[in-house]
């Protein structure tokens, strides 16, 4: 049985760096560089039906950014385009960056926001 969020339930998609914070570091060699320890991100937030019901930033430490937020792409096929082998041609559609366990509300967004698809797949980038 394929999940379907509930009506209550929302999700962010991440989208550019708003702001990021550096640090200066000196290595034992007397040299000095910057080093990002924190970003600013702005997100949108999707409802079950697929539509923006806000939208805003958040801030993550490098740690957290690496951790918890992974790419992935929305590719679908229409039933019909093949390849010359005989093969499937899918169209990446969407790429979008989201927290990993939100992976299956996003499978069933993607649903509603492609209906024309036969076959829908998610793939981590």
């Amino acid at each position: 049985m394929k999940y379907q969020m509930k009506e209550y339930e929302t999700f962010k998609v991440y989208g550019k760096k708003l702001n990021v914070w550096k640090q200066t570091e000196k290595l034992s060699s007397g040299r000095e560089y910057d080093r990002t320890i924190q970003v600013e991100l702005a997100y949108k937030t999707f409802d079950f039906n697929g539509e923006i019901v806000g939208e805003g930033s958040e801030d993550f430490s490098i740690a957290r950014e690496d951790s918890s937020l992974t790419y992935y792409e929305i590719w679908t096929w229409d039933g019909e385009k093949v390849n010359r082998g005989g093969y499937r041609w899918f169209e990446c559609r969407r790429r979008v960056r989201i927290n990993r366990s939100d992976l299956k509300k996003l499978k069933s967004v993607a649903a509603k926001w492609y209906p024309d698809a036969a076959v829908i797949d998610v793939r981590n980038r």
